[in-house]
């Protein structure tokens, strides 16, 4: 990169001859050389007669082998025009203007050197003075490169851009973008468009709960607002406005730049949902409670059957809330079933507790299974035990019980009613411990608050009972 200084100085010495008349031409070179990264010496046809340079680096170059060689045959071949110019400007003016040539090494980078050729009166010699711009190619390179990193991240940014408009705008529900703050619409696919009647760019910049909410949008605002602080997924049931009706609301959060927003799928309530692959009209036929949850627990729909158990007369008010609001005696069961369902896809005949809506607590009989192959959907039937009074009593351990209810009835006479009574709850207690163990994987912590007992209480129990190195295996 050629560097052209002004053709004279704006300021020169005023007594040259009383300051510098006395110098020599060793007090000359040692200036020159001073000045300059790397100094060469030409005669007047521009043979380099002698070379001086200050940086050792600079002798991987082999500078001196240039003593003895015309300069033009030192440089690579794009200089030699510009070596050609520095020798006929020096021969018309004792200073040149700086060029940059670039010289060759075996091996190594091209040595780029900005030259500058003093001419002095009565003499036949040129000085060329040189600065070295290795520095300065190096920091052109990474800036190129920079440069060249910066357009293919912004190609890549394009590109996942693009693929993320292809996916948002061919998925056939509704899908809008909130701002986590404000909860306005940040943007919004065409089947959002086509739901709520109007072009997305209308949709752009409105209110979410003032959209989604024709009743009640505190309650929604409040609900959205929660999802953001909680970073967990929700679904819940909204009255939209403009006569669009019932909607069912899948609330995914997600972190971008540093800040939380909202991703809503949006679809009629009336929509298919994943039970209704199995038959609508079956399903809510059933004489049993039948739910159907995602992976977390959450429902997605529910039976008649299950509504009246627990005493609720919508499924609005059960739709996108936890199983474990009803089932179980705590959060761990529900915990335990949906476990088991991820690794085993099935449950059988699990005994638990289900509250109704108005306290009440009844004995359930529970089974369930992985409805899809993806593993994202659950179905559970639930029946009470009562349903089951005339079934054969359950057996456990080895022996189990080995006793049907006539069986039992055959004993009294025989056997003093408390002694029959204290080995009966014996075998069941053992039962339920043993169940408790596997059904948790051997987790003596999980079994004793499911089975309400605290664990010094259990592990007494699994003396008791010659269970301590029970491993909860079949």
């Amino acid at each position: 990169m050629d560097h052209q200084p002004a053709d004279e100085f704006s300021r020169s010495f005023t007594s040259q001859q009383s300051l510098l008349g006395d110098l020599g031409p060793a007090a000359i070179l040692a200036i020159a050389q001073t000045a300059s990264d790397i100094t060469l010496v030409l005669n007047a046809d521009g043979t380099v007669i002698d070379v001086a340079y200050r940086d050792r680096d600079l002798s991987r170059y082999r500078p001196e082998s240039w003593v003895g060689r015309l300069f033009a045959e030192t440089v690579t071949l794009e200089s030699l025009e510009k070596v050609e110019a520095l020798l006929a400007d020096a021969a018309r003016n004792s200073r040149t203007r700086a060029r940059q040539v670039n010289h060759p090494a075996p091996g190594f980078p091209d040595l780029p050197v900005s030259y500058a050729l003093l001419s002095f009166p009565d003499q036949k010699v040129h000085l060329a003075l040189g600065s070295d711009l290795r520095g300065v190619a190096q920091m052109q390179q990474r800036l190129v490169a920079a440069q060249i990193e910066m357009e293919r991240d912004y190609r890549r940014l394009r590109d996942a851009e693009a693929r993320y408009r292809v996916l948002f705008q061919a998925e056939d529900e509704g899908l809008v973008a909130l701002d986590g703050t404000s909860l306005r619409i940040i943007d919004a696919n065409e089947a959002a468009g086509r739901l709520f009647g109007r072009p997305v760019a209308k949709l752009i910049g409105m209110s979410s709960v003032q959209l989604l909410a024709a009743s009640e949008p505190a309650e929604l605002a409040a609900t959205l607002a929660d999802v953001r602080a909680r970073g967990v997924s929700e679904q819940i049931v909204v009255d939209a406005a403009d006569g669009i009706g019932a909607l069912t609301l899948s609330i995914i959060p997600f972190r971008l730049a540093g800040a939380v927003e909202l991703l809503i799928r949006i679809k009629p309530s009336g929509s298919p949902l994943a039970g209704e692959a199995y038959g609508k009209d079956f399903f809510s036929g059933l004489p049993d409670g039948h739910v159907v949850t995602d992976r977390q627990g959450v429902v997605l729909e529910a039976n008649p059957a299950f509504l009246d158990l627990i005493r609720v007369l919508s499924p609005e008010r059960v739709v996108g809330k936890s199983l474990d609001n009803w089932l179980g005696v705590t959060g761990v069961d529900v915990q335990i079933i949906l476990s088991n369902l991820r690794e085993h896809r099935v449950v059988s005949r699990f005994q638990t507790i289900l509250r109704d809506g108005f306290g009440g607590r009844h004995d359930v009989e529970l089974s369930a299974g992985q409805i899809d192959e993806a593993g994202g959907t659950f179905g559970f039937s639930i029946r009470e035990v009562a349903a089951a009074a005339a079934d054969v009593v359950r057996t456990a351990g080895e022996g189990g019980l080995p006793y049907q209810v006539e069986q039992f009835a055959d004993l009294v006479g025989r056997v003093p009613l408390k002694d029959l009574v204290r080995d009966t709850s014996d075998i069941i207690e053992k039962m339920c411990i043993e169940s408790a163990l596997r059904l948790t994987g051997n987790n003596r912590a999980s079994a004793a608050e499911m089975l309400g007992l605290s664990r010094q209480s259990l592990y007494i129990k699994l003396r008791r009972y010659n269970l301590a190195d029970f491993t909860g295996e079949e």
